[in-house]
């Protein structure tokens, strides 16, 4: 994260993959960066806002969709952020069904 101008946010299982491709993009020269969540309540608000301090744009890779909402852990990020620059977009991933 020292110098992402973008980066990832991602909570679970999905964090291994996702270091691995944040890994490729910086061998590529890209300013990315991960932020892996170990908790969501309570939301460490002040230590996103500091992660985040300096990026253009963070992209949320959410588990679960609340229909007519959006991503839970999205507009829960969202929240946190607002008033910093970072643009948040979120990504629903995975399924939600139990069947």
């Amino acid at each position: 994260m020292k110098d992402a101008e973008y980066a990832l946010l991602t909570v679970g299982s999905v964090s291994g993959t996702a270091r691995e491709v944040i890994d490729e993009l910086r061998k590529e020269g890209k300013k990315v960066g991960l932020i892996k969540l170990k908790a969501i309540r309570p939301l460490p608000a002040d230590e996103l806002k500091k992660a985040c301090v300096k990026l253009k744009g963070l992209a949320v890779i959410d588990r679960h969709a609340s229909l007519g909402f959006g991503g839970a852990l999205t507009n829960d990020i969202k929240s946190a952020l607002a008033g910093e620059k970072a643009k948040v977009e979120g990504f629903v991933s995975g399924s939600a069904e139990g069947t």
